[in-house]
C-alpha cells in the first residue's frame, strides 16, 4: 500500500465523519460504487490518476457522473483532488472498507470453485463459516475452471487448498519422486 502514512488520515477523517453524520453505510456503498469503477472501467482508472489533467476537470467528470453520491463523499473526492492524491483512491477506499468490515462485524470469506455456486451452496457455506467464526460472512466467488473439482477457501491469510489440482499435483509428485 503506497504512502500508508496519508491513507491511513484520510481514512480516519473519512470514517470519523461517517459516523458522526450516521451515514457509514452509505458512503461506504458509495466508495464501492467508485472502487468498481476505478477497477472496472480502465479508461476511467486512467483519466483519474493522470496527472496531466486539471482537477477541475476530474471534479466535474466525478459530479456529473456520480451525482447521486452522498455530499460527504463528493467533498471528500475533491479533497484528494485538490491535493493530488488521486493514485491513493484505491487504497484509501480499501483501507476504509477493511475498517466499515470490522465495525460491522463482516468478514470476508474468499472461495475458489471450478463452476458458480447455487444460492443455496451460498447459503450453506455462508451459514458454516458464521458458526465457525461468529461474524456475518461475506463471500466472495472466483470461478477458475483449472481446479478442476473441489474449493479454494481464503480467510485472513490462511489458504485451504481443497482443489482436485492441487491434489493431482501432490499425488504425481510423490509417484515421481518414488514413493
Amino acid at each position: 500500500m503506497k504512502n500508508l502514512h496519508f491513507t491511513n488520515k484520510y481514512v480516519k477523517a473519512l470514517f470519523a465523519l461517517s459516523i458522526e453524520k450516521n451515514k457509514l453505510d452509505a458512503i461506504a456503498n458509495n466508495l464501492k460504487t467508485i472502487l468498481n469503477c476505478l477497477k472496472e472501467a480502465k479508461n476511467f482508472s486512467d483519466f483519474f490518476i493522470n496527472p496531466l489533467i486539471p482537477s477541475y476537470q476530474k471534479i466535474k467528470v466525478f459530479k456529473s457522473e456520480f451525482f447521486s453520491l452522498e455530499e460527504e463523499v463528493l467533498d471528500f473526492l475533491m479533497l484528494i483532488i485538490k491535493n493530488k492524491n488521486e493514485k491513493i483512491l484505491k487504497d484509501i477506499i480499501l483501507l476504509f472498507l477493511e475498517k466499515f468490515y470490522l465495525e460491522k462485524n463482516i468478514l470476508k470469506v474468499y472461495i475458489t470453485v471450478p463452476f458458480s455456486l447455487t444460492e443455496e451452496q451460498k447459503v450453506q457455506l455462508k451459514g458454516i463459516f458464521e458458526k465457525k467464526f461468529g461474524k456475518t460472512i461475506m463471500l466472495v466467488e472466483k470461478v477458475d475452471e483449472k481446479i478442476l473439482g473441489g474449493i479454494i477457501i481464503r480467510v485472513y491469510d490462511k489458504v485451504f487448498d481443497g482443489s482436485l489440482r492441487s491434489k493431482l499435483e501432490y499425488f504425481s509428485k510423490k509417484l515421481s519422486e518414488g514413493g
